[in-house]
């Protein structure tokens, strides 16, 4: 396909060792389903549909499924168009392929992956009958749009009961800034963040010259596997999903803890504890700051310098002070 969207921030990768790779790294069997965010010109949607059983694809530019449906079509796999339909619980055109022979099906989904339900993606995949058991039962595989790059983190965040992980290829700096570590200058709140919903495996670099047109930076991959936390009289502790039925993150106020978070980062400069009592994120008592047992000896400490177990500790310190009486 020619004319790369600038608007999309479409670059393509097309180089095989790199597309095999990313494919070896997602660890993915033939009885696995995985979404893929963009399609591209199909390079990386025809090894996952080389992979496993189901492969369900969520792509803005419908230039970009006619061209990969027509690669499929064209290959040996043996692929049929089963159907061309709208998806009204989702709100889009769906294309679907299908192996019978090989009992492998792609669907195409014409949406902008932001604004698609994961749920309600799965959950037409199970009443379609296309293998998906439950809500989790999915993995995801893609290289996303560098420019929406903490936009998907986030979205990812609040549906993370609805796969099992994902290996996304994103642009070396914001890689870098997720696996960075308290005190350095790329250390930020969206680190925090990511650290907090996700388990957030760095896992390879990838050459700018791996891509056409060639970008002007480099890139790297990344696995998240979601994360679950409980918290109790001990502090917090990690969950599966498996085993929390009941997603205790909803018996944490995250809207709280991150508000701790984004104080801590506001103002660099100053000390975690001025950046409290100044928070414009929320408004917090300065006696109630000043006597938390965290600073106790670290008064001049600044928030950068925090590991996420830190900022679970003030954000127990301070949720017992309040007594309950938070107002968000």
């Amino acid at each position: 396909m020619k004319n790369q969207s600038k608007r999309l921030g479409q670059v393509f990768l097309k180089d095989n060792n790199i597309l095999d790779k990313i494919v070896n790294y997602a660890d993915l069997d033939s009885q696995d389903k995985v979404i893929e965010i963009g399609c591209g010109e199909g390079d990386l949607t025809y090894r996952l549909a080389e992979k496993v059983s189901l492969v369900l694809v969520v792509e803005i530019d419908s230039r970009c499924i006619e061209s990969t449906v027509n690669r499929l079509l064209e290959s040996d796999v043996g692929y049929v168009l089963e159907s061309r339909r709208n998806v009204e619980g989702i709100g889009c055109s769906c294309v679907e392929l299908v192996s019978e022979s090989l009992n492998k099906r792609v669907l195409f989904f014409l949406i902008d992956f932001l604004k698609v339900s994961l749920k309600d993606l799965l959950e037409f995949s199970v009443s379609a009958n296309l293998r998906i058991e439950k809500n989790c039962d999915a993995k995801i595989v893609a290289n996303v749009p560098y420019y929406i790059s903490a936009k998907i983190v986030q979205k990812l965040s609040k549906e993370k009961t609805c796969f099992q992980f994902a290996v996304l290829m994103f642009q070396k700096e914001f890689g870098e800034k997720l696996k960075a570590a308290p005190g350095e200058k790329i250390y930020t709140s969206l680190t925090v963040f990511s650290r907090y919903h996700f388990l957030v495996d760095y896992g390879f670099d990838v050459s700018r010259r791996s891509f056409f047109p060639v970008p002007k930076v480099d890139s790297c991959v990344i696995k998240f596997t979601p994360r679950f936390w409980s918290m109790d009289n001990d502090g917090f502790k990690i969950d599966t999903l498996e085993n929390n039925d009941k997603h205790s993150d909803s018996d944490i106020n995250e809207k709280l803890l991150f508000n701790i978070v984004q104080t801590a980062f506001w103002a660099r400069r100053k000390t975690f504890m001025k950046c409290l009592k100044t928070s414009p994120f929320y408004d917090f008592s300065n006696d109630l700051v000043v006597g938390l047992p965290f600073f106790k000896g670290r008064e001049s400490i600044r928030g950068e310098k925090l590991g996420l177990s830190d900022f679970f500790e003030v954000y127990r310190q301070l949720v017992k002070g309040m007594a309950g009486n938070i107002s968000l």
